[in-house]
């Protein structure tokens, strides 16, 4: 599998290649991507428990089965960003009082 890595990237105990463009949660977080907002792994679960369907809707979290770990795609972070804003857009603005144009209609 040209494809694939082993280093950061796999379940050491099955030797199982996971392709380059996804990564385990800790190498997510290694990597320095969770920031302040996601700062350790009790942080990122707690996001991923909270947002589980639509990170995988998303095709952001690809969650693990048995023994095989997690793994994020390339997305990640964009969908983690954009729950993130729309998250705090919500604490701002109530849900009730946002009216969005139809299109072709001025907002009021």
């Amino acid at each position: 599998m040209e494809n694939t890595t082993y280093s950061g990237g796999e379940d050491a105990r099955l030797k199982t290649p996971i392709p380059r463009s996804l990564k385990s949660l800790d190498r997510w977080l290694a990597d320095g991507h969770g920031g302040d907002l996601i700062p350790d792994r009790s942080s990122l679960d707690w996001f991923i428990k909270k947002h589980r369907d639509h990170l995988i809707r998303s095709s952001a979290l690809f969650p693990g089965r048995g023994r095989r770990p997690s793994v994020v795609g390339p997305n990640f972070d964009r969908v983690v960003a954009d729950l993130i804003g729309a998250e705090s857009l919500s604490a701002l603005v109530d849900p009730d009082q946002l009216t969005l144009p139809i299109d072709g209609e001025a907002s009021q």
